[in-house]
């Protein structure tokens, strides 16, 4: 990309930051007829939107997919078919199995979240199996299934980040007409980058937009961090803090 993004090759590994507006992929070959999102390690109280450039008359068939000895039950599903909607907003706000073509840009958005390793729906909040945006801290209630936690974690001294499953994954499947290499759709269109900012606004990082560089009127993509659970460190009478910040003073050296 000669605009300085990231390259990409089969079976990559992707790494980068969530919140903000969201990434953009563009492959050579043009957009992937089948496509194919594992190992994800995003928490649900930031956003991940993924954008993938398309041809008009594309059609979608979009799902997140548990491991293969998954069988389903009134209390648990393997399989969860995302359903289509009208605005970039509405897969943004989602619970996560929600996607948007936009004819006009020519760009599809799904939303990348995680879920659990073997069920893509549960009973914990409806009688029945039944699909919701999961959080770290959603117990399992699969008896067969000894994990705790419905996603996969790993917390220490207090602080827990979102631990990658192997064995389910999101399909993004395109139906459109085949380009050059068979895996492929025709060559990527032209399209129009997505909008980061409201009207009147200028994007300042990657998750802020405002009125100006130097401005506080903005509008922030990704919610204000929490304290950390962390317990602030205590001292003693008798301090090990040195106060040198020029490092100009040796006799406050230890």
């Amino acid at each position: 990309d000669p605009a300085g993004g990231l390259p990409i090759t089969a079976n990559s590994i992707v790494v980068g930051p969530t919140g903000g507006f969201g990434w953009v992929l563009q492959l050579d070959d043009g957009p992937p007829k089948s496509l194919r999102i594992d190992q994800i390690e995003v928490d649900s109280s930031t956003t991940l939107m993924l954008a993938i450039p398309y041809p008009q008359g594309t059609s979608f068939s979009i799902s997140a997919n548990t491991s293969p000895w998954c069988s389903p039950s009134n209390t648990h599903s393997c399989t969860d078919e995302f359903a289509a909607v009208d605005s970039i907003q509405h897969v943004r706000y989602s619970q996560g199995n929600k996607y948007y073509y936009d004819t006009n840009t020519k760009m599809l958005y799904i939303r990348v979240i995680m879920f659990p390793l073997t069920y893509t729906g549960d009973n914990l909040n409806s009688p029945t199996a039944m699909w919701h945006l999961w959080d770290l801290d959603d117990p399992n209630n699969k008896p067969w299934d000894k994990r705790e936690h419905a996603l996969d974690r790993y917390s220490f001294s207090g602080i827990t980040l979102p631990k990658y499953s192997t064995g389910n994954y999101l399909q993004i499947t395109a139906d459109c007409n085949q380009g050059s290499a068979s895996s492929y759709c025709t060559n990527t269109p032209s399209y129009v980058e997505p909008q980061v900012c409201p009207l009147g606004y200028v994007q300042v990082s990657y998750d802020k937009c405002c009125v100006s560089a130097e401005s506080t009127n903005c509008v922030d993509f990704t919610a204000p961090p929490t304290n950390s659970p962390t317990t602030l460190p205590t001292f003693g009478p008798n301090s090990n803090l040195f106060y040198n910040p020029g490092f100009e003073d040796s006799t406050l050296t230890p």
